[in-house]
């Protein structure tokens, strides 16, 4: 299964391990789902797990940014007709609608309203058969 994760989802899964999201966490980093990224996926990435605001491990930090960025898919994404009422989300949904993602999880669903395959970390652990 191949997922496209919005950022708030890795952080929300480093902050709490035993939550929804740090399932989906575990799932990618066994190899149980993989996921689809591009380039600005990888940069946003990269910019919000190294915020001096969260107290992640500045190593485990690079750890996890290493694994991504071995084994995701890079999609090269042409822009969507769907638009994220939040442009800094609108990466996500172009990866989404440009590769053969089954979902978009995220904990921010309002912000991806008429696109199809958005599911929640809650909704997705589930899909996983860990609720």
């Amino acid at each position: 299964m191949i997922i496209v994760l919005d950022t708030n989802v890795i952080v929300s899964g480093l902050i709490n391990p035993t939550g929804y999201p740090g399932v989906i966490l575990d799932a990618v980093l066994a190899g149980t789902v993989d996921l689809a990224i591009n380039d600005a996926i990888w940069i946003e990435y990269q910019r919000i797990l190294s915020d001096e605001k969260f107290p992640f491990p500045p190593g485990s930090v690079t750890a996890l940014l290493e694994y991504i960025r071995s084994y995701a898919h890079n999609v090269s994404a042409a822009p969507a007709k769907f638009k994220s009422s939040d442009q800094s989300d609108q990466a996500f949904v172009d990866v989404l609608c440009a590769s053969d993602a089954d979902y978009l999880v995220t904990g921010n669903l309002k912000d991806f309203k008429g696109v199809a395959k958005v599911i929640s970390p809650k909704d997705f652990a589930v899909v996983l058969g860990e609720h």
